[in-house]
């Protein structure tokens, strides 16, 4: 299920282009509306659509970054080695959104307020950064790559 209208996955969209994201080029041979359904928000199929509700809220900054690791679960390959870049393509990309939003060299550091945002999104990119590249994860990788197959099967 996705948690997503259109124009939310239209809006993801064209932050992925405005950051320059890697791996963007993943999202192009999908038409938006096949995007919703691969689109389920932060966190594994196996969660609640709770539980992925209030992630994808908590990460709502890198919500582009999710969209890509999403439609790279979707077409996982089962090895380790894609997982593991995959995983790093995640660090990247949050970091890309993170360093465009809440730059460290900026008049906006000498606000307290700009600071503690800066910080709490700081909080929120390393613990999504942690949550895929666990052992969790890794197994999430393989149950994407296991239910595409039996879909295909």
């Amino acid at each position: 299920m996705s948690i997503y209208t259109l124009a939310e996955i239209c809006d993801i969209l064209e932050r992925i282009e405005k950051y320059g994201l890697f791996g963007r080029e993943i999202t192009k041979p999908y038409l938006i509306a096949e995007l919703k359904k691969i689109c389920n928000g932060a966190g594994p199929d196996s969660w609640s659509d709770l539980s992925r509700e209030i992630v994808t809220k908590l990460m709502s900054l890198f919500e582009p970054a999710v969209m890509i690791h999403d439609v790279r679960f979707q077409n996982s390959d089962g090895t380790k080695k894609t997982f593991e870049e995959v995983s790093e393509e995640w660090v990247k990309n949050c970091r890309l959104i993170f360093d465009a939003e809440y730059p460290i060299w900026t008049w906006r550091m000498l606000r307290p307020s700009y600071r503690v945002k800066r910080a709490a999104w700081w909080t929120v990119m390393e613990a999504g950064n942690a949550a895929v590249s666990g052992e969790k994860a890794f197994d999430a990788w393989m149950a994407a790559y296991e239910s595409r197959n039996a879909a295909v099967k």
